[in-house]
């Protein structure tokens, strides 16, 4: 077998050596400005459901309450260039925008629209970070346990 490019990216542990194609990375963040750029978190949770999810995963249900997270927006970021934005996008489009007052800045907020979440950082007109959405979509229908009346009368 041939020696990888030095560009190329491998699958996780249980596909070694499985190439992936950086496009289709569905989790994660991408820093247009580099390393130094702001980092955003974006985690979820539906009412009723226990578990919390990140970018990447799929949530499921009627409302859901997310908290976004940009750290180091202010601090790693140039004055010059106007203040730093979060903005919330859904299905590609801004859903809600605020201003980032702080390296640890916090944003709760609910939703009952189903569809794409995702948190995008803007200085002016200068993209800092783009995140990979979360899915928000209807619960699950409940199916009906097996074996219910067996034909009787």
């Amino acid at each position: 077998m041939p020696a990888p490019a030095p560009s190329t990216s491998f699958g996780p542990a249980s596909c070694p050596g499985a190439p992936i194609n950086p496009t289709k990375v569905v989790t994660g963040q991408l820093k247009v400005t580099g390393n130094a750029g702001p980092d955003v978190r974006l985690t979820g949770r539906a009412k009723r459901h226990g578990r919390g999810v990140i970018f990447g995963d799929t949530l499921h249900g009627d409302t859901a309450t997310f908290v976004a997270q940009v750290i180091g927006a202010v601090s790693r970021t140039l004055p010059a260039n106007g203040p730093v934005e979060l903005l919330i996008v859904k299905d590609g489009l801004p859903f809600r925008s605020e201003v980032v007052t702080s390296d640890g800045f916090r944003l709760p907020f609910t939703v009952t629209e189903h569809g794409r979440y995702r948190l995008q950082v803007q200085q002016g007109p200068f993209l800092q970070t783009i995140s990979s959405p979360i899915y928000f979509e209807p619960r699950r229908p409940r199916h009906p346990r097996r074996g219910g009346d067996r034909g009787r009368d």
